[in-house]
């Protein structure tokens, strides 16, 4: 990123870098916890003690990707189609035999 003082001169003009944000997965959160299959817990019911924990993380997940596309960090296109939110056109299509009198 490139900051000015304001008066555009050569010598107000630095470069000062800015992290980069990476958006939050389920499978980036069971690696950095080394476990396996996070989200299964929620269908195993010796963890239903856990049930609103992993609830909770969902929501997270899903807000800081939908956050951070319509922002613009993220690329809008990539996190609508993980979120479920791309916008799906069904076509139809329909065959229709036209029958002409003169041709019988």
């Amino acid at each position: 990123m490139v900051v000015s003082a304001g008066n555009n001169t050569g010598s107000s003009v630095e470069m000062v870098p800015v992290p980069k944000i990476r958006p939050f997965t389920w499978d980036g959160l069971e690696i950095f916890l080394d476990i396996d299959r996070l989200r299964h817990y929620k269908t195993d019911t010796n963890y239903q003690d856990f049930l609103p924990v992993i609830e909770r993380i969902g929501k997270i997940i899903y807000n800081q990707k939908f956050s951070g596309a319509a922002s613009g960090f993220f690329n809008a296109n990539i996190i609508a189609r993980d979120l479920g939110l791309a916008d799906k056109k069904d076509v139809e299509k329909r065959v229709v035999k036209l029958r002409f009198k003169d041709a019988e």
